[in-house]
Formats: C-alpha cells, structure tokens, sequence
C-alpha cells in the first residue's frame, strides 16, 4: 500500500509499515477483512474518478439526468479544490494543513453521502452505476479514520501513514487530468464500462490509465 513498493516488492519483499499493521487492527475491530476493504477502496475510488471522466456527450444512451449531472460536477469540484489546496501546502509546509483537513471531510461528506446534490448522494448514484455488486465501502464508520490528500501527476495513490494530532490514516488518491482519448491510451468505453464494474473482475481497472488510491 505504500507509494512505489512495486520494485521493493520484486527485490526484497514487501514489509508493511507500523501504520499499515495499526490500520490492519482497526479494520478487524470493526469485523472487515482488511484486504477486501483495501481493495474496494482502491475499486471504488477508481471507478467514482472514471465516471467522473465520463461527459454527457461521452453516452450514446442513458445519458445521465440533470441530478447525476449536477453531482459529477460538485464532486470534481470538491476533488480539485483539496487537490489545489495540497499543492499549495507543497510550496508552503504548514501553512494550509488547517485547509486541507477541511477539505478532506468535505469529500468525506460528498463520499458518504451526507452531501446531496439535487436530491442524489453519491453512493446511491454508485450502487446504480454498478448494480449493486459490491457493498458501498465508503461508509461515514470508515471514511471518518481517514484524511485524504490528493495527487494530480500520479495514476495511483498510495497509504501513506498515520496522522497523530487529528487520529486519522493519511491516504493518498489519484486525480490526475484525463488522458486524451485514443485507441491506444484510454477509450470512452473502458471509462464507461469500469464506472459501471466492468472489468476483469479484479480490484484495480483494467487500464493503468484509469487512476485509484491504494493497491
């Protein structure tokens, strides 16, 4: 789950961090499996972010009404303002970690719902999507352990450790622009197939070019 383990992992074998083990416990307290939650964290992430990808114009058929609409659009919006917000904190540490914490449960609120857009919430709007094939992971029992940080240059994000002072697990998700549309790189098909859960029937997309927050 940390940032760039893959060749750590091929060398020397992966270890998991103090934070990662602490995270692990609070997982089996609340009687989850912590590897299916981390991985419907990771699948669920990523397919909000492909719909969210997806233009009206992007549908042939069942185009989204004027409340999935009006969602999509809050939800980026609240996504790029803590993306921005992080980015400043970048240039200027420990001058905007007030705002970012606001953000982040903003986004908190958006995930679980307890934001509604023209009367729709977004896991209302993502059990639609995906016919219901696996329960909504962000629940406001879950989501209320973490602080999100947002990543625009990367397609994946990572667990990134413990944050002492507010009692939350940082995770790192991915927002970067979208890819420009071709054959070769990323398709409207593949975004709309995996907002809906259409894939290969694992827990990351089936592009590397559809970002996630932690595998």
């Amino acid at each position: 789950m940390s940032e760039f383990n893959t060749i750590q992992s091929l060398v020397s074998g992966y270890q998991p961090t103090q934070a990662e083990d602490d995270l692990k416990k609070l997982l089996e307290k609340m009687q989850l499996d912590p590897t299916e939650t981390t991985q419907q964290l990771a699948a669920q992430w990523s397919q909000l972010v492909a719909w969210s990808w997806l233009e009206p114009h992007d549908y042939s058929e069942n185009k989204p009404n004027e409340a999935q609409e009006n969602l999509r659009q809050e939800f980026i919006n609240a996504v790029k303002e803590l993306a921005r917000t992080c980015i400043q904190e970048h240039y200027c540490p420990g001058m905007f970690v007030d705002q970012i914490i606001a953000q982040s449960d903003r986004l908190s609120q958006y995930l679980t719902g307890d934001i509604s857009v023209s009367g729709l919430k977004l896991p209302e709007l993502h059990q639609q999507l995906t016919n219901n094939q696996k329960p909504y992971v962000f629940t406001k029992e879950l989501t209320e352990h973490f602080l999100w940080v947002v990543t625009v240059d990367q397609f994946n994000g990572w667990f990134a450790g413990y944050n002492a002072t507010k009692d939350k697990f940082v995770m790192v998700i991915a927002y970067p622009p979208r890819p420009a549309l071709s054959p070769s790189v990323l398709t409207v098909s593949e975004l709309r197939d995996w907002s809906q859960g259409v894939g290969d029937g694992g827990y990351t997309p089936p592009n590397p070019y559809i970002p996630t927050c932690a595998c």
